[in-house]
């Protein structure tokens, strides 16, 4: 849930990758359009009559990496090459996975492999750039999106990876530019004012991102995501009810959206109104009854209440959907470590870490059962890590955890003293 406010999508990517190297495979490029379990289910028929189709492996390796299950992926995405080595999307979000788990060396070596066999795959570079901007290594990712565009002047997508990197690494003049450049190709794309706009927002200017939300809307009045985006940013600044005004205006479009009930409920989390929270998390569930986001929630409302065997099952339902969902076993590891067992609540923080290793709520959980094992120094790494991930302190729940967290570690150097 949490992740909600950044979260990179990645796995349209994928499908693009998939569909140029579809070739003669059993799986059409129509079935590329289906959402990841639909795509899974057809794979495992097509894999079942044709078992040596390549292809089929390769898509549903992408799935199960849509779904975050990238141990699955890399499996499957092994398999695929093995019975066909002239899969590059295969190389790429086998790569992709490997970045997912945190195995970043392993995966720059599988994206130099996969880019050495197929020098022309931009859309390889365009993965490895964006993975290398997860990481905050603005500098190398520039020059994969620039070869990625060299090789496809019209790939908008790399336009905007390009821009939000730039921006991010305070070339804001440059940033602007290639946003403007991107514009003058597709004047009515809406995915690169969004883009532009959350960029705007991420490092500080939400203002000037409001704007480009706004851009979005006069191309499409009922772009649901805009309105999101610009409740996002009114929430940012704290105007809370302007925030609210803008989530039911979303709702009002489309009333079976997702994404409004999920901001909503992100916002009443950070306020500590559970009551509400939960209420969204119910509405989520009736739209989408495996959504991870709401059924975390559901289990950090009922660890935050003190119900922690209750707490404990909702992950376990969670983890039921996606065995790789760090959120749940964190909010298990909190249940634990608040029912007096910090030790073994360590282990599942440390799963937690294993599965997103960019969430620096884990790292502040875990730092808090260490210090309750006396393990000083081991917490004040935890606590140290926090800053190297640099969390957007533009997010609310985020800037109050860094002023928490700088407590913490006073703390911790004062019982190592």
């Amino acid at each position: 849930m949490r992740q909600f406010f950044k979260k990179l999508l990645f796995f349209q990517f994928l499908w693009a990758a998939l569909a140029v190297s579809l070739h003669a495979s059993s799986i059409s490029s129509s079935d590329l359009t289906l959402k990841s379990a639909d795509l899974i289910k057809k794979s495992e028929e097509v894999i079942a009559s044709h078992p040596k189709d390549g292809n089929a492996y390769a898509a549903l390796a992408a799935a199960l990496v849509g779904l975050g299950r990238y141990q699955e992926g890399i499996e499957k995405c092994q398999k695929a090459v093995q019975l066909n080595a002239n899969l590059p999307a295969a190389y790429g979000a086998w790569a992709y996975s490997l970045a997912k788990l945190g195995q970043y060396q392993q995966a720059d070596i599988m994206f130099q492999k996969c880019l050495s066999i197929f020098p022309k795959y931009k859309s390889g570079f365009f993965l490895w750039g964006s993975i290398l901007s997860e990481q905050g290594r603005y500098e190398e990712a520039v020059p994969r999106f620039k070869v990625a565009i060299n090789l496809e002047p019209t790939f908008i997508k790399a336009y905007q990876a390009l821009g939000r990197a730039l921006a991010l690494e305070d070339k804001i003049d440059d940033s602007i530019d290639v946003y403007i450049k991107a514009v003058e190709l597709e004047p009515n794309n809406m995915e690169t004012y969004m883009d532009w706009g959350n960029v705007l927002c991420q490092t500080g200017r939400n203002e000037l991102g409001i704007k480009k939300f706004k851009e979005v809307i006069k191309l499409n009045s009922d772009n649901v995501e805009a309105y999101v985006n610009w409740g996002m940013a009114l929430y940012r600044t704290g105007k809370t009810d302007d925030a609210v005004r803008k989530i039911q205006e979303a709702l009002e479009v489309n009333p079976k959206a997702v994404s409004p009930y999920k901001l909503w409920m992100t916002i009443l989390l950070d306020q500590k109104d559970y009551d509400g929270a939960l209420e969204k998390s119910k509405q989520i569930l009736a739209l989408d009854p495996h959504n991870l986001d709401a059924i975390d929630a559901w289990a950090n409302i009922l660890c935050a209440q003190g119900l922690y065997r209750d707490c404990i099952a909702k992950c376990q339902e969670a983890i039921a959907v996606n065995p790789e969902d760090a959120e749940a076993y964190d909010n298990w590891g909190c249940a634990i470590d608040n029912s007096g067992n910090s030790e073994a609540a360590i282990h599942k923080f440390q799963s937690a870490a294993s599965y997103n290793f960019q969430d620096i709520f884990v790292y502040r959980n875990w730092g808090n059962a260490l210090m309750k094992q006396g393990r000083y120094k081991e917490a004040l790494e935890k606590y140290m890590k926090i800053f190297q991930l640099k969390p957007d302190t533009h997010i609310p729940g985020n800037r109050f955890l860094i002023d928490e967290i700088k407590q913490r570690i006073e703390d911790a150097k004062s019982k190592l003293k």
